[in-house]
């Protein structure tokens, strides 16, 4: 039966040892814990390259500073497979947080309608015809036209299901069949707002205006583009999350 020290000791005695014959390699214990410290806050805190940044401000160590990369990568790759970006994100996934989508909001409320809307539109006046104005809206590829009063300024939309029906029938002019009761989104509201808008009313397109004080039609929004410029968004920002 061993004493309690003796490992210990043939420990240090193996430590010795092959410090006298590689004296070359050796390190002094000061470097090893930097080294797991390194290793340990870029797996918890998901920023490896800070933390090699941080460890050569400190040390100013070139050889040291490639000890501790070659740690943190290997750290924060088994991190990755195993829990996520980090341990904190496991941490808040775990509380109900998704921080991973906070960069995909961020694009979403970054981007304006006039990047993504569409300026092709049919713009009918309010006393025009229901007659000519389903004419227009046939020969166009939109689904939707917007009526616009004298000083042309918003008045209301129309679709091809309140041009033919019954109210339709009867009525002489697009004034009387045009669909007042929407929210009004402007060239400055970001790509969420207009999908928000379009989910709630379960609008297929809506117009966009230069302001809400003058209420100029200067194109429009469809579902389908929001959602094709959502998915190229979040695309981009998946992408980015693989590089980094």
């Amino acid at each position: 039966r061993q004493l309690p020290g003796r490992a210990g000791e043939r420990s240090k005695y193996k430590s010795a040892l092959g410090i006298s014959l590689f004296p070359e390699y050796a390190t002094p214990q000061g470097a090893y814990a930097i080294i797991g410290m390194g290793a340990v806050a870029g797996a918890v805190l998901g920023a490896p390259i800070s933390t090699i940044l941080i460890v050569f401000e400190l040390t100013t160590s070139y050889s040291l500073t490639i000890a501790v990369m070659i740690a943190t990568a290997i750290s924060s790759l088994v991190t990755h497979q195993l829990l996520g970006k980090s341990f904190f994100t496991w941490q808040l996934r775990a509380r109900g947080s998704d921080v991973s989508r906070e960069k995909e909001t961020h694009l979403l409320r970054a981007t304006r309608l006039h990047e993504v809307m569409c300026h092709d539109v049919v713009l009918v006046r309010h006393d025009a015809s229901v007659a000519s104005v389903r004419d227009r809206l046939r020969r166009s590829s939109q689904g939707a036209a917007f009526v616009v009063d004298e000083n042309d300024r918003l008045y209301g939309t129309l679709s091809f299901d309140d041009l033919n029906g019954d109210q339709a029938r009867a009525a002489k002019t697009a004034r009387a069949v045009a669909q007042t009761d929407f929210d009004v989104l402007t060239v400055d509201d970001s790509l969420e707002d207009a999908i928000d808008v379009l989910n709630t009313q379960f609008a297929d397109c809506l117009p966009v205006v230069d302001s809400e004080k003058r209420l100029r039609v200067v194109g429009a929004i469809h579902q389908r583009d929001a959602t094709l410029a959502r998915n190229r968004l979040l695309l981009r920002a998946h992408q980015g999350r693989e590089i980094s």
